[in-house]
């Protein structure tokens, strides 16, 4: 940990007390939207409940609801117990919805 950090919290502190120290959104290139139509909506549900589903495809259709409800990675991930790189490596694209044929793979 460096003197810069330790000194960045320190200030977060003294200016908001514990709220300070909160993770907060970081900077960065936005998230493309991940929309999902109805019918894929209701083929990822499918997958995701029925007990014959491969537990690889049930958990990707899990992590692409959660994302599609809005949530951040670093909360499906923990949700989800999954990495937060798993979106990055499962889809082409990292998981942002520009190649879904990779969803079933």
């Amino acid at each position: 940990m460096s003197a810069l950090t330790v000194g960045k919290w320190r200030r977060q502190f003294a200016a908001a007390g514990l709220a300070g120290l909160a993770d907060a959104a970081r900077p960065g290139r936005p998230k493309a939207g991940l929309e999902l139509t109805d019918a894929e909506r209701g083929q990822l549900t499918q997958w995701a409940r029925r007990a014959k589903s491969a537990q690889a495809l049930a958990l990707r259709a899990r992590i692409v609801l959660a994302c599609a409800g809005g949530k951040e990675n670093k909360q499906v991930a923990a949700e989800l117990r999954v990495s937060c790189g798993s979106g990055s490596r499962r889809w082409p694209g990292g998981g942002t919805g520009s190649s879904r044929s990779g969803w079933t793979g």
